[in-house]
């Protein structure tokens, strides 16, 4: 089910912190791309090369992603990975993935 259409609107993160933050959307974006851009996307380049997507939608993707990736690493690290840990390689490519989305939305914004 699409976004309602509105100027800016506050959707719930992806992966809610333990906060509950919220994460500002500018543009209605296709609900399975903001809620689960990992699935969506390979990696956060081709979130920033999807000429669809214009640059605030591509900076709310990438925070969604980003904030999915922390959550998941924050769950590994408070040892909610249930009996079966991940492995250090997937760790570390999940924090691959975070350091990628973290530059994507840098670069978005200068």
């Amino acid at each position: 089910m699409p976004v309602k259409p509105k100027t800016q609107q506050k959707v719930a993160a992806a992966a809610p912190t333990a906060k509950g933050d919220e994460i500002e959307v500018s543009e209605p974006l296709n609900r399975r791309e903001a809620d689960h851009p990992r699935e969506t996307y390979q990696t956060p380049a081709n979130v920033v090369s999807d000429n669809n997507l214009n640059r605030q939608q591509k900076i709310d993707i990438l925070q969604y992603w980003k904030a999915d990736v922390e959550a998941r690493l924050r769950a590994q690290d408070e040892g909610m990975g249930g009996s079966n840990p991940i492995s250090a390689e997937k760790e570390a490519g999940l924090a691959d993935e975070e350091r990628l989305a973290n530059q994507a939305i840098a670069d978005l914004k200068e």
